[in-house]
């Protein structure tokens, strides 16, 4: 299958890091994942059935976001409270997303393909269509004690990644936080709880959201840009509500089963995964708990 010779090089830059540091890991308060390329292609299968016809082209900011030294405005923080009648007339039925299934011939994945069309007009994005990057992004749900050593890595190659994080995580790990910021890492959002966001009142959602990030801007003058729903479980409805909040939704085109702390993968075959698994635009989901490299 054909890829880019940049995504190819960029895929080495990824191999070379992650040799240097640990895959994997639950997020949040629960031990269940957040997707994996094993899962069952349902999901994949409805989008394929009933994508909608394409989005107009989004002008948000690619994956990596914008660094906070590069904003021209201050940070803002979230209101109480917002108006959510407008969200009525969309669909509240929940939907997750895995991703696994099939992929072009470019190895993308035919999923995040058609939800980028489907779910693109709420400022989704399943994979960068437009892009020869592969994105590395981690959801930070707990500390395992290993993320200094990802740290570390991607600072000996000059990579930098998104990490996806939770309220606790921003409590209980302030020092790491920081040490992201200073290191050049952008931060997302990966909720304040941890929530099965499209089972919540839109109010309750809107106060998990505004939660942390008001913590980020309180605390570290850094205002989110991205967010990844917990499990990957979202709904238009709060698709719609993220959007409103002022934050792109990043959802990933690969991730696989490096969760388990007490089951991990043997570390060859999960590094052949990885690699034999780059695409242009591709979004990597890894976690950042686990002892497999």
């Amino acid at each position: 299958m054909p890829i880019t010779a940049s995504a190819r090089f960029t895929a080495a830059l990824l191999t070379a890091a992650l040799l240097a540091c640990a895959l994997g890991g639950c997020s949040g308060q629960d031990r269940t994942p957040p997707g994996a390329a094993g899962q069952s292609s349902a999901a994949q299968a409805s989008a394929a059935s009933s994508a909608a016809a394409p989005a107009e082209p989004s002008s948000a900011p690619p994956v990596e976001s914008t660094p906070p030294e590069e904003s021209s405005s201050q940070p803002s923080t979230l209101a109480m409270s917002a108006e959510f009648s407008e969200f009525a007339q969309l669909s509240s039925e929940r939907k997750d997303w895995g991703p696994g299934g099939p992929v072009d011939d470019k190895n993308r994945s035919q999923g995040a393909l058609a939800y980028n069309k489907k779910y693109g007009k709420y400022n989704a994005v399943f994979l960068e269509e437009d892009s020869d990057k592969i994105y590395l992004t981690f959801d930070q749900g707990y500390e395992n004690g290993y993320t200094p050593a990802f740290l570390d890595a991607l600072k000996e190659k000059g990579v930098h990644a998104v990490f996806f994080l939770t309220g606790d995580y921003v409590r209980r790990q302030p020092e790491l936080v920081q040490r992201m910021l200073d290191e050049g890492h952008v931060l997302g959002s990966h909720s304040n709880a941890h929530p099965d966001m499209p089972t919540l009142p839109l109010e309750e959602a809107w106060e998990d959201t505004r939660t942390l990030h008001n913590m980020l801007v309180e605390q570290f003058q850094y205002e989110p840009k991205l967010y990844r729903f917990p499990g990957g479980a979202f709904s238009e409805q709060t698709l719609a509500l993220i959007q409103k909040a002022g934050y792109r939704s990043v959802f990933w085109s690969f991730a696989y089963k490096d969760w388990l702390v007490d089951d991990q993968p043997d570390p060859t075959a999960a590094l052949n995964k990885i690699v034999a698994s780059a695409h242009p635009g591709g979004i990597y989901l890894l976690q950042t708990v686990s002892q497999t490299n």
